[in-house]
């Protein structure tokens, strides 16, 4: 856009040189910017579409639109800034601080995070958090999904076999909610994002697919971190 914008900007300043000295209607600066029109004002029109900037006066035949060198001036800034506008003129927007991720996720992610190993650095936070919920259960048979779907089953503990509960009352519908929730997200987490991270390849991921995906691993270990845990002895400490 910029370079056709540029191309009749420059016909029609020489057009307009020429016009002083001549009037003659067969001028080729004429024709070359007749040729030019179309595709300028199609131009004018996707840079423009709520005629905010550009002058868009009809003649009297309502068939004409100026290609004039004011029009053209302001399009060529708007190639050349509309960029700068959706950074610097849009609202400001909250963002995701990793270093306030649970430490969980963090702790673990951070060294691959610094090296651009986007991808490895979400593993590395889903492992860790496998590794600190075996520790909060005391137990090393399972692992990943295996693990989650055993410490979230809705089945009573059995030897060897603790749950994770969320603390309060389970009559409680809120609670209870919660406590439906945490076995559908946390294999979610695991299917959706430690697998692929584990066993993808090709291109690392971009930051911002990571980012997104070790804040739902922070929202996983903040919840498993809050569960008592629940043997078939009765309730351990938290």
């Amino acid at each position: 856009m910029r370079q056709k914008l540029e191309q009749c900007l420059h016909i029609v300043v020489e057009s307009e040189i020429q016009a002083k000295q001549s009037a003659a209607d067969n001028d080729p600066l004429n024709f070359m910017r007749v040729r030019a029109e179309p595709t300028v004002l199609e131009i004018f029109r996707v840079l423009d579409p709520d005629n905010r900037f550009l002058r868009t006066e009809e003649d009297f035949a309502s068939q004409w639109t100026p290609v004039d060198r004011y029009n053209l001036e302001r399009a060529l800034g708007m190639v050349e800034d509309q960029e700068e506008w959706a950074i610097r003129l849009a609202p400001d927007s909250p963002a995701l601080v990793a270093s306030s991720f649970h430490s969980w996720v963090w702790a673990s992610a951070q060294p691959f995070w610094q090296a651009s190993l986007y991808r490895s650095a979400v593993h590395a936070a889903a492992v860790s958090i496998t590794a600190n919920t075996q520790r909060k259960v005391q137990r090393t048979d399972v692992f990943d999904d295996d693990l989650m779907h055993q410490v979230f089953s809705p089945d009573q503990p059995k030897p060897g076999k603790p749950r994770l509960r969320i603390p309060g009352d389970h009559n409680d519908k809120t609670i209870a909610s919660r406590q439906r929730a945490l076995m559908p997200f946390a294999q979610g987490c695991y299917a959706g994002l430690r697998n692929i991270a584990a066993h993808e390849h090709g291109p690392d991921w971009p930051q911002q697919r990571a980012l997104q995906a070790l804040a739902s691993l922070s929202v996983l270990a903040g919840w498993i971190d809050e569960c008592d845990v629940i043997t078939d002895e009765g309730q351990s400490e938290p």
